[in-house]
């Protein structure tokens, strides 16, 4: 009867430390959460302030309105002619 009280005991114990480390990890979540929220809502401000000074200085163009061309002055390397292998064995090339 005694192995019995003692693993129900054990058994207790380790649900109160599993409860301890969830309560602990739904903290840090919660923190998480919150303070992922705020930070989104500061950069939505922060884009609809950007996008409407863009507009004044555009002269009242929106930029959903704004043609982003299909190849850019950022590309800084040419894609290159791609090359024939002459031995075709190679794992990659299958």
């Amino acid at each position: 009867m005694s192995e019995v009280t003692q693993g129900s005991k054990i058994l207790e114990d380790q649900l109160k430390l599993m409860d301890e480390k969830y309560l602990e990890l739904r903290a840090k979540l919660d923190f998480a959460r919150n303070f992922f929220s705020t930070t989104i809502k500061k950069i939505k401000i922060e884009s609809q302030e950007l996008r409407i000074k863009y507009a004044h200085a555009s002269g009242g163009v929106l930029l959903d309105h704004v043609k982003i061309p299909k190849t850019t002055s950022f590309d800084v390397l040419p894609s290159a002619p791609s090359k024939k292998r002459s031995c075709s064995n190679n794992y990659f090339d299958q």
